[in-house]
């Protein structure tokens, strides 16, 4: 029988955090001693089993000035203060971050991290005592610790005493982590040598390629999107993340790489050419964005095979992820039992195998290669211990498979015309919704853009008179403002402990910009740009809306509260996902909620529940009408809208 072919690729990524001399948030570090190391020492476990690794420039630079100790992020300088030395600003950043992880898997498994937590809920800083401080410390640091690592006598040492540390304990702690760090660059190295890895590259500072082409190509696949103000057109920009990528990789791991996966999986037609004259063989992304781009003549079999995408200065692999497979192990699997996980994760490529074998014969399997592409890193934290149970009996299992077998992307770039067609042009988007919504789709990304293509004109106009020292560190900083992460966390889509630092971040770097070109300061660098930090106007007490009114289009919703609690897992994102925002607000006798939707419910159901004098009113939101268990109300249902009240 002939093997059905799969690719995995687990993408690392973290933002470029430093401001000034201090990384503002320690994510690169964490991640990095819980996630970046373990996964590849995991793989060394298993002789047949191939995966790729997806790194990104800017995330790997940071992680060489934690090992050089050029820089510390805030909660690093933190860990090593004494109770004493807190200001009254770091004392609350204290309590804030150093319980900033997951509760269930991360702190309550730990008695005395969990008391900890506990006492940090209804005490404040000062009322902990100067050994629990230090406990504190040891102890954020010690629950991001990797699965491996773990197992190491120093940190099972720390882990047994659970309390009572001591000063040289929580030191030795935080430079036993660069030690850590030290090893994630040797151990792909080492699996790769060893013909069981694959690293590919991301855009240098993960920018989204298409956007810096072109702002315009957002309404390739959302015809009636309003665009930001001011364009931004610099493909030139995205040329230079790309060659900055490859350049990089190529001093790291002395070869070039095949493979890119562009930041978040975004493409549109000149930023694939951008690939090719850069040397890139294989890219990929989500499988609506072929459906997309082929509209009527899309079969689904068709992202089961690379497919060559042909320009006028090349071609390239195309591969376009499974998104129901990949989201599985992203969202799906960390609340199951392992060995159910992996039986479900098989059982899905084996249906996938006879699909492929029914629609277009066995010989098809020689062609066929199944890719899924995920987040690598904070999935983890929701899963036993890191995830290493479930993917050990993933790769067990599968290791042992006959009609299944694992590859990396480069030993299938060959496209098979007998099965797909080649594609010329394709519609631009992302692996999320096959679109650019989430980097701008709402007035805070319109706002940003706006802002960013000020910015980088003025660079424009300014660099023939600047001394090349200053030409090159203005351009570092318009490469960073250039990434995708500040946008990710603009608008009202996703919600973090953190979200509105990513803001302070964006502006600074801006404003640097302006600093180092001798130019003034726009006054809207100054401001927030997220709306849920700008003042909001007065809701009327009473008679807020009539309802027999067009209450749905009532301007007194743009300055309603948003609800953050949908943006659960925030820093990833799932395909399919169904709200994309709840916003409400109050008379004094109403509650007023529109709730909106990325697609129509059709025939299925919403169901919400309201908390009202201690009772719990179950609402259902059907296609045509919302019935209360003990009220009434009313319902308009539009095409992608549920708004009630």
């Amino acid at each position: 029988m002939k093997k059905l072919k799969f690719a995995i690729l687990w993408h690392f990524h973290q933002p470029y955090y430093k401001k000034n001399e201090e990384f503002i948030l320690p994510w690169v570090r964490l991640h990095g001693v819980k996630d970046y190391k373990d996964l590849p020492e995991l793989l060394s476990e298993f002789v047949s089993i191939k995966q790729s690794i997806n790194i990104v420039p800017s995330m790997l630079v940071q992680i060489d000035d934690y090992i050089s100790q050029k820089t510390q992020d805030m909660v690093q300088i933190l860990s090593r203060k004494a109770k004493a030395e807190f200001s009254p600003a770091e004392k609350k950043e204290f309590i804030r971050m150093f319980f900033l992880c997951n509760e269930e898997r991360m702190i309550r498994p730990y008695r005395a991290y969990s008391a900890l937590l506990d006492k940090s809920r209804t005490h404040s800083f000062d009322e902990f005592s100067e050994q629990e401080i230090i406990d504190i410390q040891v102890w954020y640091n010690l629950t991001w610790i990797g699965y491996f690592s773990k197992g190491t006598p120093f940190i099972h040492r720390l882990l047994s005493k659970e309390s009572g540390f001591t000063i040289g304990e929580r030191d030795a702690l935080l430079f036993y982590q660069m030690e850590v760090l030290s090893m994630i660059t040797s151990k792909m190295n080492i699996l790769k040598s060893m013909g069981n890895l694959e690293l590919s590259v991301s855009p240098f500072y993960h920018p989204i390629l298409p956007l810096l082409c072109n702002t315009d190509s957002i309404r390739e696949a959302m015809p009636d999107a309003k665009l930001p103000e001011r364009q931004f057109a610099f493909p030139q920009d995205a040329n230079e993340q790309i060659k900055m990528a490859v350049d990089y990789f190529q001093s790291k791991f002395l070869e070039a790489p095949n493979g890119m996966w562009p930041s978040e999986g975004s493409m549109s037609d000149e930023s694939l050419k951008l690939q090719i004259a850069n040397g890139i063989k294989w890219t990929a992304s989500d499988e609506q964005v072929l459906k997309n781009s082929l509209g009527d003549e899309y079969k689904p079999y068709y992202k089961y095979f690379p497919i060559k995408y042909k320009a006028e200065n090349g071609d390239i692999s195309i591969f376009f992820r499974d998104n129901s497979l990949s989201d599985a192990i992203g969202f799906e699997y960390s609340n199951w039992h392992e060995n159910d996980a992996s039986n479900d994760f098989i059982n899905r490529l084996m249906g996938i195998r006879n699909y492929i074998v029914n629609e277009l014969g066995e010989d098809a399997l020689d062609a066929a290669v199944v890719p899924i592409i995920l987040d690598g890193e904070n999935c983890w934290e929701y899963y036993k211990d890191n995830g290493v149970p479930f993917l050990r009996a993933l790769f067990s299992k599968l290791q042992h498979n006959e009609v299944l077998q694992s590859v990396i992307f480069s030993e299938v770039l060959t496209p098979s015309v007998a099965y797909t067609p080649e594609l010329t042009s394709i519609v631009a988007g992302s692996w999320i919704n096959a679109n650019f919504y989430i980097w701008g789709g709402q007035e805070d990304h319109r706002i940003a853009w706006s802002l960013l293509s000020d910015t980088r004109k003025l660079v424009e106009e300014k660099k023939v008179s600047l001394a090349p020292e200053t030409l090159e560190e203005v351009m570092r900083l318009i490469h960073i403002s250039e990434g995708s992460d500040w946008f990710w966390w603009y608008g009202d889509t996703h919600w973090a402990e953190n979200k509105y630092d990513f803001d302070v971040l964006f502006r600074h770097n801006l404003r640097e910009i302006y600093t180092l070109l001798g130019e003034g300061i726009p006054d809207e660098l100054n401001i927030p740009i997220n709306r849920a930090l700008q003042k909001k106007h007065e809701i009327p007490n009473s008679n807020a809306i009539d309802l027999n009114d067009d209450w749905l289009n009532s301007p007194l919703w743009a300055n309603a509260d948003k609800l953050p609690q949908f943006a659960k897992l925030s820093s990833m994102h799932k395909v399919g996902e169904l709200i994309k925002s709840v916003a409400h607000f109050s008379d004094d006798n109403n509650i007023y909620v529109k709730i909106e939707l990325y697609n129509p419910i059709n025939n299925n159901e919403i169901k919400l529940e309201v908390k009202q004098d201690n009772e719990i009113h179950l609402i259902s939101i059907h296609k045509d009408s919302v019935s209360f268990s003990n009220n009434t109300t009313k319902i308009n249902y539009l095409s992608d809208d549920i708004n009630y009240a």
